[in-house]
């Protein structure tokens, strides 16, 4: 949708995070402070988002991202060190990120899985996050195991309360291709392990990679059968719509940055010199993939700017507190009128410019 390269004056651009999303009165909303931001916004973005269960850790990586390696004392989107969530709703780097022409925007989400919020709430909140970007970050502490991936449980939630066009009714087959048409959609998926000390090995002993873990981690698992086969089958399935709906996927580990207890509380006042070097490297390999390979954020073909990104939110925002369905198709859809009416303003504007330019000449 966006081709123009013009960045307009960042008279709303700050240095720091601002609300994007709030929950007010049990319904969604998007922030004033959102739409003056992503209203300035021309280029197309590459929308990064994070979310994974809450007190992870999920605040901190957006915090290092942003800030980049040469901040010795990255400071941005709040850090906790109670068992208290710190993020509510969804939050926004309060100014896009550009590097070698690309033009990035940082989303940070309220932790899931926190004891005073419900699993409608934690659906919705990762629905907007799926929606809404191009690379998607889980934030997860430890090993893919089995209960790591119950917890995404969640991805087969959504899957069922997003629409991408017209649905058939439901069967084995149409379920497939529902699948298929979301996975046209969704966001480039990077699994990020923090505080992982295993070593990557298959059965045999060999080296692998952490792409190759979770895809290992993905592969369908056999079961005795009896009482266990229906949860062993609910594991699977949900292993096989993770692999369905994110065709592009990945994984990266994080070792613990820092060994201390004391220092760990404290991760947002440490200079990268009293981390540990190997978190340092790591979290370096994370910049370089998410900053070189980040794709922007496209909808059947065309790039979002920030103000598609914005009208899109609202859409997402309102199906949700009525109770519909979101469905990307038909969002985008009214996205493109919108875009159509700017641009004919935009031109008419440019036009009458041009004119009273002639006539006072």
């Amino acid at each position: 949708m966006a081709s123009r390269r013009k960045h307009k004056s960042k008279s709303s651009a700050k240095e720091e995070p601002v609300p994007f999303i709030t929950v007010e009165n049990d319904e969604f909303r998007v922030t004033p402070e959102a739409e003056e931001m992503l209203g300035e916004i021309d280029e197309p973005l590459i929308v990064v988002c994070v979310a994974g269960p809450y007190r992870t850790g999920k605040s901190y990586l957006l915090n290092q991202l942003v800030a980049g390696e040469d901040a010795d004392q990255p400071k941005g989107f709040q850090i906790g060190s109670s068992v208290n969530a710190c993020t509510r709703g969804l939050w926004l780097w309060g100014s896009p990120v550009r590097r070698d022409g690309k033009t990035f925007l940082f989303i940070d989400t309220e932790g899931l899985c926190s004891l005073d919020q419900t699993q409608s709430f934690d659906v919705s909140v990762f629905s907007l996050s799926l929606l809404l970007s191009s690379l998607f970050l889980l934030n997860t502490k430890n090993a893919i195991d089995e209960a790591a991936l119950m917890q995404l449980e969640l991805v087969v939630e959504c899957t069922k309360n997003i629409k991408a066009g017209d649905d058939a009714e439901a069967s084995a087959e149409n379920a497939r291709e529902h699948l298929a048409r979301l996975a046209q959609f969704f966001p480039e998926f990077l699994w990020v392990l923090r505080d992982f000390a295993l070593d990557l090995t298959d059965a045999d002993g060999h080296a692998m990679s952490s792409r190759q873990y979770l895809e290992h981690a993905l592969s369908p698992v056999g079961g005795r059968g009896g009482r266990g086969a229906a949860k062993m089958e609910e594991k699977n399935r949900i292993r096989s719509t993770i692999s369905s709906v994110f065709a592009q996927r990945d994984c990266l580990t994080l070792v613990r940055p820092v060994s201390d207890e004391g220092d760990l509380r404290r991760l947002d006042t440490l200079p990268s010199s009293k981390l540990r070097p190997e978190f340092v490297a790591q979290m370096q390999i994370l910049r370089q993939r998410v900053f070189n390979s980040g794709r922007v954020k496209q909808v059947n073909g065309s790039s979002v700017n920030g103000r598609a990104l914005l009208s899109l939110s609202k859409h997402y925002v309102a199906c949700m507190n009525g109770g519909a369905v979101p469905n990307i198709v038909s969002a985008w859809s009214a996205v493109v009128q919108i875009e159509s009416q700017h641009a004919v303003s935009a031109a008419v504007a440019s036009l009458d410019a041009a004119v009273a330019a002639m006539q006072s000449g």
